[in-house]
């Protein structure tokens, strides 16, 4: 009687279920490429944990064949299956606005300040942003803020494009854009470099700018990303954190904040 019935023979009186259980199923992995040096045949010692990375895994025919167990080969777990799937944080400014490049911002300069007749805390300006007509009317709430003396020829950047508003009898053709601090305590106009010309579109890396006429369309593409132009950590004004360009370079301002 050879080794592998007087096996056979010792698992049908230990455990019967076992035996039957596994001549039913016929066929099962046996996760370890270790052989037993008790057992000979098909029979491997296991751990039956998961296969070890590039362990071939044998697969047996019958438990108590003599059939020569034919391995599987097993590839190795790829890294991407341990690492939970996680979605990269979009770099800012990496996604195109439409609404901004819509929108017609210049370097102008205030060529005459005074306050307005109605109302304390608004300035009436002139403002020449390089057209032929010359210079515009823009009204602002400056007052609180700002003196006329520090406004007068001074650069400023101006939103242009802004459908025309009457402010207490007064037509406002544009906005200053200005930075605030969080508590809206203090607010200083944009200020370019005095190297820049009046007039001089602003520019955003990665867009083109192509401003829409003056009117509802410019207004509602600025009322979508009025909260996305900010003064960052480098003291520039940006939109989205692209720095507003001139041909002089970023503007830089004195106080870091919201821009509006």
């Amino acid at each position: 009687m050879n080794v592998i019935a007087i096996i056979s023979i010792l698992f049908l009186w230990i455990v019967p279920m076992f035996t039957l259980k596994a001549r039913r199923l016929g066929n099962f992995r046996v996760f370890s490429q270790v052989s037993s040096t008790s057992v000979r045949g098909n029979l491997q010692k296991s751990n039956f944990l998961y296969p070890k990375p590039a362990t071939a895994i044998y697969r047996v025919t019958s438990l108590f064949s003599t059939e020569q167990a034919v391995p599987v080969p097993v590839q190795p777990p790829s890294t991407t299956d341990t690492i939970s799937a996680t979605t990269a944080a979009p770099v800012a400014g990496s996604v195109k606005s439409p609404e901004l490049e819509v929108l017609e911002i210049r370097v102008g300069k205030i060529v005459e300040i005074g306050k307005h007749p109605e109302a304390d805390s608004l300035f009436v300006e002139k403002v020449d942003v390089g057209e032929p007509t010359g210079p515009r009317t823009i009204v602002s709430g400056l007052v609180n803020f700002c003196t006329a003396e520090s406004l007068l020829n001074r650069k400023v950047i101006v939103l242009c494009n802004l459908k025309p508003r009457p402010l207490k009898g007064i037509t406002s053709h544009g906005m200053l854009l200005c930075a605030s601090n969080a508590d809206k305590t203090k607010v200083e106009p944009l200020t370019p470099a005095d190297s820049t010309n009046i007039g001089e579109l602003i520019q955003f890396s990665g867009h083109t700018i192509s401003p829409a006429e003056p009117g509802n369309k410019a207004t509602k593409a600025f009322g979508k990303i009025a909260d996305d132009f900010f003064v960052n950590d480098d003291m520039q004004a940006t939109f989205r954190n692209i720095p507003f360009q001139t041909s002089a370079g970023p503007i830089q301002t004195n106080l870091k904040g919201k821009i509006s």
